[in-house]
């Protein structure tokens, strides 16, 4: 018995990374089922990515946000000081320098309806305004799909059409979606996960 030759899981990940890597596509239907045991473990592990992902990033967001609102605190009270002071400036010699300066005060919309109406009645609309376009992509697939049946497209090309694989795993291979929440989830009908096949499996 050739006790160097490796096991079946090791044969099995050595397929699926020539297959990752483009080396060998998949060869029969037993390696399709290896393929989506793959998919599920990826899905389980983004899944865990994000979640950790959430609790990193939350803690630093609060530390950013505390340590601002504590700076623009201490940034005020220098003022009143300089106020109370009536100075409008003092150095302190190897650390830095502070002076008080004029600040016009921000104006902040608090009605833009009424104001873009106000602005076009007095004629100033065009000085400040600007008409953004929002285009509805499903309806516009449509007429682009019409235009290019007569060949007047103009500003928009279209990918080649392709081929999509529809997966829709058994009941229990469903990874956890991240939650912030701990309520338990409820347990979720069979999912469908498409991916573009463009010349063949990719993952």
């Amino acid at each position: 018995m050739d006790t160097d030759a490796p096991d079946f899981l090791d044969v099995e990940q050595t397929k699926i990374y020539k297959i990752l890597s483009g080396e060998a596509p998949i060869a029969d239907a037993l390696e399709v089922e290896d393929v989506l045991t793959e998919i599920t473990k990826l899905d389980e592990e983004v899944e865990h990515f994000k979640l950790l992902k959430q609790k990193r990033v939350q803690p630093l967001d609060e530390r950013i946000k505390s340590n601002t609102e504590k700076k623009d605190k201490l940034r005020s009270a220098i003022l009143d000081f300089l106020t109370s002071v009536k100075k409008t400036s003092l150095d302190f010699p190897g650390i830095g320098k502070i002076s008080r300066k004029a600040k016009n005060g921000s104006w902040s919309i608090t009605d833009e309806d009424k104001l873009i109406e106000h602005l076009i009645k007095i004629g100033s609309i065009n000085d400040v305004g600007e008409q953004i376009w929002s285009l509805d992509k499903k309806k516009l697939n449509k007429i682009l799909d019409d235009l290019k049946e007569n060949n007047n497209v103009v500003g928009a090309e279209k990918s080649k059409d392709d081929f999509t694989l529809q997966i829709t795993f058994a009941d229990g291979l469903k990874p956890s979606k991240s939650k912030e929440s701990s309520a338990p989830i409820k347990p979720q009908p069979s999912s469908n996960i498409e991916s573009s096949l463009p010349d063949g499996l990719q993952i």
